[in-house]
């Protein structure tokens, strides 16, 4: 997990991994420090997506 600070505010970078029909994808999200899981996770999922 990573810090940066964006606008004033720390925010984590979190590494995802993730299975999406059939492969395996890494994925990095970047968001606040009080984010939850599940927002982390559905975040990383859209990124898989696109």
């Amino acid at each position: 997990m990573n810090y940066c600070w964006q606008g004033g505010n720390l925010r984590i970078e979190i590494t995802v991994k993730l299975n999406y029909k059939g492969k395996k994808y890494q994925t990095n999200v970047i968001a606040s420090k009080d984010t939850s899981e599940p927002q982390i996770l559905q975040m990383a999922w859209e990124q898989v997506a696109k």
